[in-house]
């Protein structure tokens, strides 16, 4: 990525579970689907893939009235049970490649995880969009959390 990422759109949540079950979930496909895709039934699944080393990538691809949705990225950091980075891209939007940060911390109540989605400064208009966005992704993620654990 050479070009500037100075804008920061953050979003926070309090889990009851575990950082170390928070981080995984971020790695499991099935939940990661369920958080973006999964409240919508008229959504059909194309594939969801992810390679969780360095490195590695990941894509998770649906399509809803034949508009094909996509979020790819590669994986930059993987510190478990504290920390995640990784590159994030959306098809639908004009955005170029930017970086999602997540920190977790574990609590005496549950982990406690702040993202930090760095983007180009010229989406400071979209910026309150993009927190309202990520801050129901993660309601959306800590229900597909709490559904996978109660189904094991």
């Amino acid at each position: 990525m050479d070009y500037d990422l100075s804008l920061s759109a953050t979003a926070a949540h309090q889990f009851v579970v575990s950082g170390e079950q928070v981080f995984s979930g971020f790695l499991d496909v099935e939940i990661m689907y369920a958080a973006f895709f999964g409240k919508n039934s008229e959504l059909e699944l194309i594939s969801c893939q992810s390679d969780p080393v360095l490195g590695g990538r990941f894509a998770y691809a649906a399509t809803l009235n034949g508009i094909n949705r996509t979020h790819v990225g590669e994986y930059l950091e993987l510190r478990n049970p504290n920390k995640l980075v990784f590159t994030w891209q959306v098809n639908l939007v004009e955005l170029p490649v930017s970086k999602i940060c997540i920190d977790i911390e574990d609590k005496p109540e549950g982990a406690h995880l702040l993202l930090t989605h760095q983007l180009p400064l010229n989406w400071s208009s979209s910026l309150t969009q993009a927190e309202a966005a990520w801050a129901q992704f993660l309601v959306d993620f800590d229900q597909a959390l709490i559904l996978k654990k109660c189904s094991i």
